[in-house]
């Protein structure tokens, strides 16, 4: 899904930068991208929200580590 997205929104992106600035096209085009990258940002969500559900259902005790590391 996430990878059909992103070649989607490509072309998409493509299709863009072939219209005139700020036109009425251009606007509609503008929308069409903001529409898909949130359903981008969804099924990112969705995946974590999948996965720390499966976590916390499968595991009893999960713990976080905070390690002080030298950069």
């Amino acid at each position: 899904m996430f990878c059909k997205l992103e070649k989607r929104l490509a072309k998409e992106q493509r299709k863009l930068s072939r219209k005139k600035k700020f036109s009425n096209n251009f606007d509609k085009q503008k929308k069409r991208i903001q529409h898909i990258h949130s359903k981008i940002a969804n099924s990112r969500l969705d995946f974590l929200h999948k996965l720390s559900t499966t976590l916390s259902k499968n595991h009893a005790l999960i713990a976080v580590e905070a390690l002080k590391s030298k950069t």
